[in-house]
């Protein structure tokens, strides 16, 4: 209940007047937040200076450096979009995709047979020969091939064979190379699965064949949350050799007798392990301790396929790894400039415009301020005047 007085309409009790209050936390509010958006766009301008990771990561022992002759593109770590198929590529795999997997088998060490030939030949030998050459050229009549009997011709292994059937079978086994995968099993050790995938990769990166035309530059992370997307893409890394062992192949149709395992730290600070399977390595990752970790292994870089996440066991239990079969070769640190460690073009854009912004923030907090403290004072007067008393009326009583 309000009591009003005689002689004005304002109220008997007292009045508490929060409306400049009001104003003045509404303005320090807006001034707060206005800091907090220039601390925020400063912040995020220092974030993208790699020279500040850099340094935390030297200080903590774990140096951050790119190889001389590697440009790191600038790739999504989701999803890497797989290079498209051309046509015939396409038209080998739909007749892979038509043989079953025990002529997947017989026609893999025919292909390996014919790279690396032996003596050995035997009356049976051919008639599985003549019944798997028959085999194929079925499937690649249904696969919509013009010619399917060069198929038999080229599985023969003529010596004087000509350069198109060599392409022929080279395209084959590109086929099969894709189908080595699907039987790979992840996040385990070593299964029967991993056998054909794990020695072709073998062979091809003895052979010094070329991969891809676009390897994926990539860390662990990806690798281990993306396995699916990355197995068999051709991938590389860099990082730091720790350990290596050699040893004895077990018996395969790929020609291989032995090969290296290689255990890295990786450079993206991540602190997880890699190993990587390789038919050769250079003398100085061949003289690594077989146990324990070199901290002063060389750094050297990865080009290979990813194969798999393995299951390994660390102090702390089992854990994952990323496994690779890749050519490993000693890396050379990239040197840095002057030039290099100077402020980009990029970043001092950066810089004016959260300069620009700031100014512009600062100057509308000046003016809604100012303009509302002019309303205020103007509706403070407004009031007084409104509900002065006229004492006129007193005069009268002498």
């Amino acid at each position: 209940m309000k009591i009003r007085s005689s002689l004005t309409d304002r109220s008997l009790y007292r009045q508490r007047n929060d409306k400049t209050t009001a104003v003045r936390s509404n303005g320090r509010r807006l001034t707060t937040l206005t800091l907090a958006l220039v601390l925020v766009l400063l912040l995020m301008q220092q974030a993208g200076d790699p020279e500040v990771y850099r340094k935390i990561f030297a200080r903590l022992g774990v140096p951050i450096t790119t190889p001389a002759g590697i440009e790191i593109q600038s790739q999504p770590v989701f999803l890497p979009a797989a290079p498209p198929k051309p046509r015939a590529a396409a038209d080998f795999a739909s007749l892979v995709g038509r043989l079953s997997p025990d002529i997947r088998d017989q026609l893999t060490r025919r292909l390996a047979a014919l790279r690396h030939p032996t003596t050995e030949t035997t009356a049976e030998d051919d008639e599985q020969l003549n019944s798997l050459s028959a085999t194929v050229a079925s499937a690649a009549r249904e696969a919509g091939f013009a010619d399917p009997t060069e198929f038999e011709t080229a599985l023969s292994g003529q010596p004087d064979r000509e350069p198109a059937a060599d392409r022929l079978l080279t395209d084959l086994q590109s086929a099969l190379d894709a189908t080595y995968f699907d039987t790979v099993e992840d996040g385990t050790v070593w299964n029967g699965g991993d056998f054909k995938a794990f020695y072709r990769t073998l062979e091809r990166i003895a052979n010094g064949d070329r991969l891809s035309e676009d390897p994926v530059y990539v860390g662990v992370v990806p690798l281990i949350e993306q396995s699916v997307i990355y197995r068999g893409r051709h991938v590389r890394m860099y990082g730091q050799a720790v350990q290596a062992t050699r040893i004895d192949a077990k018996p395969n149709p790929f020609n291989i007798d032995d090969y290296w395992m290689v255990w890295l730290r990786p450079t993206d600070g991540s602190e997880r392990p890699i190993v990587v399977y390789s038919p050769s390595v250079p003398p100085q990752i061949a003289s690594l301790p077989e146990s324990g970790v070199d901290d002063s292994g060389p750094m050297v870089d990865i080009d290979g396929l990813f194969l798999k996440r393995y299951l390994y066991r660390s102090v702390g239990g089992y854990d994952q790894a990323p496994l690779l079969v890749a050519r490993i070769t000693p890396a050379q640190t990239a040197p840095r400039t002057a030039a290099a460690s100077g402020p980009s073009p990029a970043r001092s854009t950066i810089a004016m415009i959260v300069a620009a912004a700031a100014m512009i923030a600062f100057a509308v907090t000046g003016l809604w301020y100012w303009s509302v403290r002019r309303n205020a004072r103007h509706d403070q007067l407004l009031r007084q005047k409104r509900t002065q008393p006229a004492l006129k009326l007193f005069d009268n009583l002498d």
